[in-house]
């Protein structure tokens, strides 16, 4: 997975994205003549159909379906830190814009047992959940929209290979006791570009095989500890302030252009894991991000000119608090939660050196300075999105533990939005009816996505994770690629629909109905295309309708691509139902 994944790697052919063969000429007035190719397939019983539709029966007006279930994950401990199990949904209220809210769904899992499951009403049960199947789980494990993918990220542009290396060892063995069987896992690393180790999987000796592969790995960190302490030289060394200055001023850019690439980095790996059903959880491992680029070291410039705070305001000018704000936004609106995890360990003051011995007291302030800015980020990325942050901590193992402990007991509390899909991002807040002195942590807002949305989220899931979902039966199958120009090939792509498997209503003497169909592909590098989208209208005559049902919707294309391996996904949803489907094939 790269960086930027808008570079298109593959296209839909110029207008051969309107190339409609369907097996039933009912649909054929909806594509122009010339659009119809040699070779598309009409039965003479579906060309009767044809004859009696009126001119508007190719526009179908009816009210779709779209109740959208937000599941909230509700993590409740004692003063101790202990998970609290033995709740109702009687027990919380939850509010959104400060608003109570209706539990619909509400599920409680006390290690790996679910503990309680409110029944949903019929209409909930119809509803996606977070765009998941709501259906009841059996006692042996946990339902789909419950499950757990974590991913496993190693900042490598913020780390020192000792300390990482420290938390690999304590991550293998968390691996094997702190998570369920039916838990998937992912490990990332992050050199100025994304690598994916190990893409997701539920066998632990896979990922602990490409964890002992990452301790051989640089750390930058340590290159931009020798720049900053090359940096307050330069400031010990300066006549003047305007001297010392553009040395601050280099360093910090050069920190920030690093603390804005490793942000995109994130967002792209909490984008990809929005169509994913279930809890997502990102376990961060860095030392340390700064909230505000060489804040320490224009504090020093203040101290060394005794220019009081003019300098610390010039270090607002790379502060990144808004591109985390923005993270945080997207975690909370694709159900993901940060566990940080600081893996420098109980920071020794540097200075207790040698090299600070005769100017301990304004060291001493700077390292309370840079510790601060660098671990603000982490609690903040933790606290707004109701993970864990671990740091100045020794005891590595013992913060996993207490990370796990979420991953294996929770409430989560669904409800229906009533702004339904805004796209607008809105405050939650849940309560204890008697709080009992327990503490509770949860994300702090949702954003109400359309089915539009949520449909391109779960092609990005495909794509990126290989996630699919049939419930409609449909069928994707790929010719073999022919010569297209220059270096590319047209794949000739077939998706096929049971027709009886599509939501259709009454409209005067026809059946109407609409399909929105998204073709993407992805490349071995990680690089998308851009989606292309189709609207399939349908409309059925009422007398022929019980012969059309017997039969299949065929949508075919060509879609370009480069030579080597790629992966192309189809996303299909039912505009009346809500119903989605998404399949996903190699081309070589």
């Amino acid at each position: 997975m790269q960086q930027r994944s808008n570079r298109t790697v593959s296209t839909l052919r110029g207008l051969r994205m309107a190339l409609l063969l369907w097996t039933v000429a009912v649909i054929l007035p909806l594509v122009a003549p010339a659009q119809v190719s040699d070779d598309a397939q009409v039965s003479d019983a579906a060309g009767a159909l044809d004859a009696g539709a009126p001119e508007d029966a190719a526009v179908p007006f009816f009210e779709s379906l779209d109740i959208q279930v937000v599941n909230v994950d509700v993590y409740v401990t004692d003063r101790s830190g202990e998970a609290v199990a033995g709740l109702t949904s009687d027990d919380f209220e939850l509010l959104v814009d400060g608003r109570p809210m209706e539990i619909s769904n509400f599920y409680a899992v006390d290690g790996q047992v679910p503990a309680r499951r409110m029944e949903p009403s019929p209409e909930t049960l119809a509803a996606p959940s977070d765009g998941q199947a709501t259906d009841l789980p059996s006692v042996q494990s946990l339902p789909e929209e419950q499950r757990l993918h974590l991913v496993i990220y190693f900042d490598n542009l913020f780390l020192k290979p000792f300390n990482r290396n420290k938390v690999t060892r304590q991550v293998r063995n968390f691996l094997s006791h702190n998570l369920s069987p039916e838990d998937r896992v992912m490990l990332v690393t992050f050199e100025r570009s994304l690598h994916v180790r190990q893409p997701f999987t539920d066998n632990r000796q896979a990922v602990a095989d490409q964890l002992f592969g990452i301790e051989e790995l640089t750390g930058f960190a340590s290159q931009a500890d020798a720049a900053r302490q090359s940096t307050l030289r330069n400031i010990r060394s300066a006549k003047t302030f305007s001297e010392a200055e553009p040395f601050v001023d280099f360093y910090a850019k050069q920190l920030f252009n690093d603390l804005e690439l490793s942000i995109d980095a994130l967002k792209e790996i909490v984008g990809s894991l929005a169509g994913l059903p279930g809890r997502k959880a990102v376990l961060y491992v860095s030392d340390g991000l700064p909230m505000k680029a060489g804040a320490d070291l224009y504090a020093s410039l203040d101290q060394r000119f005794t220019h009081g705070a003019s300098a610390g305001l010039l270090a607002n000018r790379y502060s990144v608090r808004s591109s985390f704000r923005e993270l945080i936004s997207t975690a909370n609106s694709n159900r993901v939660s940060f566990y940080t995890l600081e893996a420098l360990g109980v920071r020794s003051h540097a200075s207790l050196s040698a090299e600070h011995s005769g100017d301990q007291g304004s060291q001493i302030d700077l390292d309370i300075e840079r510790s601060f800015n660098n671990q603000e980020t982490l609690q903040m990325l933790a606290a707004d999105t109701g993970g864990l942050a671990a740091f100045n901590t020794n005891n590595i193992a013992g913060a996993l533990q207490r990370m796990g402990s979420d991953f294996s007991s929770y409430y989560s509390l669904g409800f229906v939005p009533r702004q339904g899909g805004d796209g607008r991002a809105h405050s939650i807040d849940v309560r204890l009816r008697d709080d009992k002195g327990l503490q509770l942590r949860h994300r702090g807002s949702y954003r109400a996505k359309g089915p539009e949305s949520r449909l391109m989220d779960r092609v990005q899931a495909s794509l990126h994770h290989g996630w699919q979902a049939n419930p409609m039966a449909a069928d994707l199958q790929l010719a073999p690629p022919r010569r297209g120009d220059g270096r590319n090939l047209l794949v000739p792509v077939t998706v096929t629909v049971p027709f009886n498997r599509v939501t259709l209503l009454p409209r005067g003497a026809h059946h109407t109905g609409q399909l929105r169909l998204v073709v993407a592909v992805i490349d071995d590098d990680g690089k998308t295309s851009i989606p292309q989208v189709e609207i399939l209208p349908l409309s059925i005559p009422d007398e022929h309708l019980e012969a059309v049902l017997q039969q299949d919707i065929h949508y075919s294309a060509e879609v370009m691509v480069n030579r080597g391996t790629r992966h192309l996904t189809v996303g299909l949803r039912d505009e009346v139902s809500g119903e989605v489907a998404v399949l996903r094939r190699a081309v070589e």
